[in-house]
């Protein structure tokens, strides 16, 4: 039986969608795959400490469909954590695009999930 699994999308700015495609390609990496490392990121630092709460003004989004194929728990546990720190889902996913791509351009070195990945290897 196939592994069960959803969608989770964001709506992000065009610019910003062309400059994470070509950041995830200089990085030899696949796009949904950066997009599930992000959301384990995110909901890994929600788990360690409370996210900053932005204000409750939301302006609605306009721009470009990014979508990526997740398991349910993961989507589920994403929601919850951007709840629990008073954003949209997809507000938190569209910050962590837009950290991902300031940060490889200062050249940084910054793999997300990476905490979740050692703590999955060390079991």
């Amino acid at each position: 039986m196939p592994k069960q699994t959803v969608i989770i999308k964001a709506v992000i700015s065009p610019s910003l969608k062309a400059e994470f495609k070509e950041t995830v390609q200089r990085k030899d990496r696949v796009l949904s795959q950066v997009l599930r490392d992000l959301i384990r990121e995110y909901v890994w630092r929600s788990s360690k400490r409370g996210l900053p709460v932005p204000g409750k003004e939301y302006a609605r989004p306009h721009g470009d469909l990014i979508r990526a194929v997740i398991d349910p728990a993961l989507k589920e546990n994403f929601e919850n954590a951007a709840k629990r720190n008073g954003q949209l889902p997809s507000r938190a996913l569209r910050g962590l695009i837009r950290e991902y791509v300031q940060r490889h351009a200062k050249g940084e070195i910054w793999e997300p999930g990476q905490e979740i990945k050692r703590q999955m290897w060390a079991k």
